[in-house]
């Protein structure tokens, strides 16, 4: 997904003709490995931006073995011939890419300790004026609040979870911004949270492992008004906790 643009699947034997053609991927700068620090530091951020995305979606995510450590085919997508190192996983990468191994685990024990991202229902929304007021479960923005931008041009995506709106039980609230420009950053304005509480940056993509993925104990305080940039192909999650 972020290290090649076309599929490589000439060891296949069908010269290069099997295998979908559609990757829908994009090898950041350079097609297959690279010593490269800066394209290997925009991989880096797109593959934990993109877990970010999977992981704090509703529905039950769907993870490849070893995509946690950085797992490659080497541009294979059609690898079931290959009984060898290209679809064999590396274990060894778990030790090499522990610093990405460390945020998916960070990923899975947040899901699993916040019921908001596991329901088992739809989403209430307002189905016309005429009806009462309803408290969104989900808040949808362009970069500021109260404005959404759904153009095939934009490239930005924030929204808020809120976590008073859960019938079992309330949660925190989390505000997830997310950049897909490949080129600028961009800079979103906070909205505030669903009760008396304070956001605390949470998660940011753009800062580099471990700093891209903090306790909300420790997280910086992020004031209701305020603007964030976030990094292009990054995304920053900001979490609700009670006021200090």
């Amino acid at each position: 997904m972020v290290s090649y643009n076309e599929k490589h699947n000439l060891n296949n034997g069908e010269n290069n003709r099997d295998g979908d053609n559609n990757n829908l991927s994009w090898n950041s700068g350079v097609e297959g490995p690279t010593n490269n620090n800066k394209i290997q530091g925009l991989r880096s951020r797109r593959i934990r931006s993109m877990a970010v995305i999977l992981f704090l979606s509703q529905g039950v995510p769907m993870l490849v073995a070893g995509d946690e450590f950085g797992r490659s085919q080497q541009g294979n997508n059609n690898a079931w011939c290959q009984d060898n190192s290209i679809s064999w996983i590396d274990w060894d990468l778990e030790t090499k890419n522990y610093r990405q191994l460390r945020f998916f685990r960070k990923l899975i024990h947040l899901r699993k300790s916040h019921p908001i991202f596991r329901r088992e229902d739809f989403f209430l929304v307002s189905n016309g004026a005429e009806e009462p007021i309803q408290i969104l479960e989900i808040i949808w923005q362009g970069l500021r609040p109260g404005e959404q931008d759904w153009s095939p041009e934009c490239r930005t995506l924030a929204f808020m979870l809120n976590g008073s709106t859960l019938a079992e039980q309330e949660d925190d609230d989390f505000f997830v911004m997310i950049n897909g420009n490949a080129d600028d950053s961009a800079l979103f304005t906070i909205p505030a949270p669903s009760r008396n509480r304070t956001w605390v940056c949470l998660i940011d993509t753009g800062r580099p492992p471990p700093h891209d993925f903090i306790d909300p104990e420790r997280g910086d305080t992020v004031e209701c008004g305020s603007t964030i940039s976030v990094t292009t192909m990054g995304c920053v999650v900001l979490q609700s906790v009670e006021t200090r």
